[in-house]
């Protein structure tokens, strides 16, 4: 009996086997054919963007808009999109929201606005609102940085021809070395320059000349910008981050790449191609001493020079200096004497600048504010009338940032230099015109709490918001300031 109920069970369970296979075999032979090969494409909620101009026509998560930040205050803001894409000319792309089992599709009704000016990329934007029922094109083959904002309801495509390189690492300083671009598809754009000299500094990534761009305006009016720059660190790229460290030890020849590709997005390399030359060694402070500004005792009449951002060998400094029978100053890079230096006798190269030399430097003939100014690479020393300027919006400027005389302070007799009124609104900035080589902020100060706070080599400076009409008053006697 047990053999049988065995065999029985055994049987039974063959049948059972068999028929399951069967049944198996019909389901699967319903299928088409799986392609091992072929990827699998999630797509998860949020917005992308898609079309023919560029290398999906479906949403795909390597073309999908991230929140960004508002260049204003540089923290997240939940609203504000981007994205930078290759687009290929003429061809249609949208916008696509992928939301659960909804899907909006935005396009259309985008005007070209010339945009320049307020530290923005010049350049041809396309801007308008977010509109569904038609399709965006753009007309040229290029890198674009697609942004839009939906509480604003508000897109802009703007096309990116060039990066940029810049600061004190670069040869140019805070001026920028072009990365033209050297090749396209819609799935891998290049910007190159090569033979680059790259020394300790610092530096950052733009496009097309500018640090950001308006949203709701192009102007000092706008409350939502997008970063149009690259910082922090090269392995971890912030957009508006930091000043990217270089270090000395990493000096040399370098070719600059700004990659971008569908599956990475941007990326930049440095990739050193030759050694160079070190650079003359400076000291890090100057100090002036003098009957020209109370006597020869170090341990009581010195003043400390300011340093020239960017430039190690360029230092300033506004002080009274007072007329006298033979009243002078001399330098030293130290409280002490035996690396002193004063200039050479009778060696005028202009009127107020001479060479550096061993003699000491007779003041003016008149007692009044001066402005120094130490070059160690061209071994000059200028002294001239102070050039004091309010600049940018506060001064009325239009973007430039230029030194504009409407905007010189003066001096009142008093141990004291007066701006004219302030024209608009707006952050106070203030600055030192030296030498035609330097950009204004980088001999920049500003009064905070009734002081005067000198930028020096250090990063930018906290703000300080003035209204049309108020008068500032500088005393460099004491390095104190007032906003009336």
């Amino acid at each position: 009996m047990k053999k049988n109920f065995l065999k029985h069970l055994a049987a039974t369970s063959s049948a059972m086997l068999l028929l399951i296979a069967v049944v198996a075999v019909t389901f699967t032979s319903c299928k088409d054919p799986v392609d091992p090969d072929d990827p699998i494409v999630i797509v998860e909620d949020g917005y992308y963007l898609t079309g023919e101009a560029c290398a999906y026509t479906d949403a795909n998560t390597n073309l999908m808009f991230a929140v960004t930040r508002n260049e204003v205050d540089q923290t997240e803001r939940a609203t504000l999109y981007e994205l930078y894409v290759a687009l290929t000319a003429g061809k249609n792309f949208n916008i696509t929201q992928i939301a659960g089992s909804t899907t909006n599709v935005y396009g259309g009704g985008l005007e070209t606005v010339a945009v320049e000016g307020n530290d923005q990329p010049t350049c041809d934007v396309q801007a308008g609102a977010m509109a569904t029922g038609g399709n965006y094109t753009v007309p040229a083959d290029g890198l674009y940085h697609v942004v839009f904002d939906t509480e604003l309801n508000k897109v802009l495509i703007i096309p990116v021809p060039k990066w940029n390189i810049l600061g004190g690492a670069t040869p140019l300083g805070w001026t920028d070395t072009d990365m033209p671009q050297t090749a396209f598809s819609t799935t891998a754009v290049t910007f190159a320059v090569s033979e680059v000299v790259l020394r300790e500094g610092d530096y950052k990534f733009r496009y097309n000349g500018g640090w950001k761009m308006g949203i709701d305006a192009f102007d000092e009016t706008a409350t939502v910008k997008v970063n149009t720059n690259f910082g922090g660190t090269l392995d971890a790229l912030v957009p508006g981050g930091d000043n990217i460290p270089f270090a000395k030890a990493d000096e040399g020849y370098y070719t600059i790449t700004a990659n971008w590709t569908v599956a990475d997005g941007m990326v930049f390399t440095l990739t050193w191609t030759g050694a160079v030359e070190p650079l003359p060694e400076y000291p890090d402070n100057i100090y002036v001493i003098g009957s020209g500004i109370g006597g020869w005792d170090w341990t009581v009449n010195d003043i400390q020079m300011i340093p020239v951002h960017s430039h190690p060998y360029a230092f300033w400094l506004i002080t009274w200096l007072e007329a006298g029978t033979d009243n002078a100053i001399k330098f030293s890079p130290e409280q002490a004497w035996g690396s002193d230096f004063g200039v050479e006798e009778g060696d005028v190269i202009a009127p107020g600048v001479y060479t550096k030399g061993t003699n000491n430097l007779l003041v003016p003939e008149v007692s009044g504010y001066y402005q120094i100014y130490v070059n160690l690479e061209s071994n000059t020393i200028t002294i001239a009338e102070p050039m004091v300027y309010l600049m940018g919006p506060c001064a009325g400027d239009d973007g430039s940032w230029a030194y504009m005389e409407s905007a010189m302070f003066t001096f009142n007799g008093d141990h004291a230099m007066v701006s004219p009124a302030i024209v608009a609104d707006s952050e106070l900035r203030l600055a030192v015109n030296l030498d035609a080589a330097f950009n204004w902020w980088q001999a920049e100060f500003i009064v905070l709490d009734g002081v005067i706070e000198f930028r020096g080599d250090a990063g930018d400076q906290t703000r300080v918001n003035v209204t049309a009409g108020q008068i500032v008053t500088l005393n460099f006697d004491d390095n104190t300031g007032s906003i009336q």
